[in-house]
């Protein structure tokens, strides 16, 4: 194991995989105000990830604690929630994305207040989505070893070098999450992080997006009905995704929903014969599919928002704050995209007075 700092040599690490395990590491977690959190998972042939390790670190008296809780054992794990919903104590993750829809789905809990490393070094100045691993190297001088990261973490019992990697993992967070937070303090940007950290956590709380169409830029060219046809398969694939517990490509492919989004087939076998010219493993969709562009005949859902599309003075508008940002964010030194994205933009082209929280006092500062 690499040389830590003094207070995380050493670390006690715990097994949790019975109740009274379970229950005597939630008394312990419930005292720590700093919870560094990490998961293992597997998914490869499924739509929902299967989780292995819930891996949680503290520190206590000087001594930091490891608690590897299997996943795969179903104990009462009631008060487990309650902790990493806790408002008396941080979570601190890396790249914190999957690790929200695994908890979320195996733990029914998103744990907040929330802290991501990856988020706090893009605004600490270190580099945009740095991995776990640059950011340990760079910030304690310490190389990861990472040879485990596609290991099965559903098969008993563990390794010792998968035991090993599952605690270094949140180890490590405990020393960064006090840099980078006192670097961030030091420079002001803690609450950007803290906000942009909340709002991953309420976005996580919905699930899946409700207009996955806006996540495909180029539908913004598509005209409304393309759009639509596009946004009910989409809501189709996910469903069925879901339903069979299948990867949504599994289901359909991407570049074949926009493909279909596009036409306008007269007849099943019409759309049979296209998608069989285009890719012919999912043929045997068409029967499946020609219902869901008849709807689209109908009445349009209230629930369906256009893709948002500029007018040429909001895209000159566009423009000029893109430049402003860039500005911004050189003077500011953090990586211009996570000062602001495109969609944070166009927000503020099509309406000034829109809230971007922090963001909006930035770029619309004059």
């Amino acid at each position: 194991m690499p040389d830590l700092p003094d207070s995380l040599t050493s670390p006690m690490i715990h097994w949790v995989a019975d109740q009274s395990s379970l229950d005597a590491a939630t008394d312990a977690l419930a005292r720590a105000d700093v919870l560094c959190v990490d998961t293992e998972f597997v998914r490869r042939k499924t739509y929902y990830a299967e989780a292995g390790l819930l891996q949680i670190g503290v520190l206590e008296d000087q001594v930091c604690h490891v608690y590897l809780i299997d996943s795969t054992v179903k104990m009462r794990e009631e008060r487990l929630t309650e902790v990493l919903q806790s408002p008396n104590s941080i979570k601190v993750f890396h790249s914190v994305g999957e690790d929200l829809e695994v908890l979320r789905e195996r733990y029914q809990t998103v744990p907040a207040p929330m802290f991501d490393t990856q988020i706090a070094a893009g605004f600490a100045g270190l580099g945009a989505m740095l991995s776990l691993s640059k950011l340990v190297e760079q910030q304690l001088g310490i190389a990861m070893d990472k040879a485990e990261t596609t290991s099965d973490w559903l098969k008993r019992p563990l390794r010792a070098e998968q035991i090993s990697y599952a605690a270094l993992d949140v180890q490590v967070l405990l020393p960064i999450y006090a840099q980078l937070r006192a670097q961030l303090q030091a420079l002001g940007r803690l609450d950007w992080v803290l906000e942009d950290c909340r709002k991953l956590c309420e976005k996580a709380q919905l699930g899946d997006e409700t207009q996955p169409h806006h996540k495909i830029y180029s539908a913004q060219r598509f005209r409304p009905e393309q759009q639509l046809r596009l946004w009910k398969l989409l809501q189709w694939r996910q469903k069925r995704a879901m339903d069979r517990n299948l990867p949504k490509t599994w289901i359909l492919e991407n570049g074949l929903c926009i493909e279909i989004a596009k036409q306008n087939f007269l007849s099943e076998r019409a759309l049979q014969n296209f998608i069989e010219s285009v890719d012919t493993k999912f043929s045997r969709r068409a029967f499946e599919l020609w219902p869901i562009l008849e709807s689209c005949e109908g009445e349009i859902p209230p629930e369906f928002e256009l893709f948002p599309v500029l007018n040429a003075e909001q895209s000159l508008k566009y423009k000029q704050l893109r430049a402003d940002a860039d500005a911004k964010a050189a003077a500011l030194n953090v990586d211009a995209q996570l000062l602001a994205t495109r969609k944070h933009l166009e927000m503020i082209a099509i309406n000034p007075a829109c809230d971007l929280g922090w963001r909006g006092k930035i770029l619309q500062a004059q």
